[in-house]
């Protein structure tokens, strides 16, 4: 009958959608998990150098230096000087 007919195709219709979204899900997990990777590289490179810079402030103050850090863009440059005593 018609009915059933009709009944056929919205379920086929209804099914494609559903395929579809699943893809974009996927789609958006596989996403998701490579900028959290990147996220996670970056937040690791940052930690090493927040450590990094934490140990040369803590050596270059057990030497009396007084030290002047300037970041400018990407580069880092670190003066120092002998504090008068």
């Amino acid at each position: 009958s018609t009915r059933l007919l009709r009944n056929r195709v919205s379920a086929q219709q209804a099914r494609e959608r559903k395929k579809a979204y699943m893809s974009e899900l996927e789609a958006r997990v596989k996403d998701l998990e490579r900028s959290n990777s990147e996220l996670e590289e970056r937040l690791s490179t940052l930690q090493n150098e927040n450590q990094m810079l934490r140990q040369v402030i803590k050596l270059y103050f057990e030497a009396d230096m007084c030290i002047c850090i300037i970041l400018n863009s990407d580069q880092l440059f670190i003066y120092t000087h002998l504090i008068d005593s």
